[in-house]
């Protein structure tokens, strides 16, 4: 994996810690869980991802899901949790009623921020939504006689939120703590599996490389993106009402 993707993760990465660390989770307790075939159960009414972290917010874990049949709590070994998908799933059909106690983050967060017909079907209820992006590199010499390279790398990063409120708060937590990133190899394993399960091999400190360098960082609100005249609603305008971009530029030696 590419210096860029190792970036980009680490980016992702610190944006989940923060919303862990800065209280954006909501504890729903006893969700009715629903299935198809009784093996592979779903929560429709959660829309956001379950939290995936551990206490200490560094490494994965299903600590936050518990599961109940009839009311009795079921063993963690009986099922997996698929976060990516936000299902519990059983080894084999069940019977009952099937209950979960479920953390969730209280905003999405994507890459790439969303096209038009993107936000159009987005509802008022998907957000707030974070979305990252980064944008290449621009590598200088690092020293006389030094082959390395004092790397930059330009990082926009665009809340969109459901009020003012929210925008301000929201965004004010995500400037305050982004001035610490740290660069994680994540060449081999990233906290979840490509099965949308926890990676056991995931390890924050041992794959922990070294803080990045945090410059020109600060936030705008932004006019929504809007086709025809200001005020309009095409292309998901209305999702863009309470609009930040947050702008970073990070950086380390390679």
């Amino acid at each position: 994996m590419g210096q860029s993707l190792n970036i980009a993760r680490s980016i992702e990465y610190r944006l989940w810690q923060i919303l862990f660390q800065a209280g954006w989770v909501v504890s729903a307790k006893g969700v009715a869980l629903t299935s198809n075939d009784r093996v592979t159960y779903s929560a429709p009414a959660i829309k956001f991802l379950w939290v995936f972290f551990d206490s200490s917010g560094k490494n994965a874990a299903t600590d936050h899901i518990t599961v109940y049949q009839d009311g009795v709590m079921v063993p963690a070994d009986q099922y997996v949790v698929n976060f990516d998908k936000r299902q519990i799933v059983f080894a084999a059909p069940t019977t009952g009623k099937i209950t979960a106690d479920i953390a969730y983050f209280a905003a999405t967060i994507r890459e790439g921020y969303p096209e038009p017909r993107t936000l159009d079907l987005l509802t008022l209820d998907d957000l707030p939504v974070i979305a990252y992006e980064l944008h290449g590199q621009n590598p200088r010499p690092f020293a006389i006689g030094d082959g390395r390279r004092d790397r930059h790398y330009r990082v926009t990063i665009d809340l969109l939120a459901r009020d003012k409120t929210q925008k301000k708060i929201l965004s004010d937590d995500l400037v305050e703590k982004l001035v610490r990133v740290g660069l994680l190899d994540v060449t081999t394993t990233w906290v979840l599996t490509s099965a949308g399960t926890v990676d056991p091999g995931f390890d924050y400190d041992s794959q922990f490389r070294i803080w990045l360098r945090v410059e020109d960082l600060g936030s705008n609100a932004i006019q929504p993106r809007i086709e025809g005249t200001l005020g309009g609603t095409g292309g998901g305008a209305d999702k863009e009402n309470h609009r930040v971009m947050i702008t970073l530029v990070v950086k380390n030696v390679s």
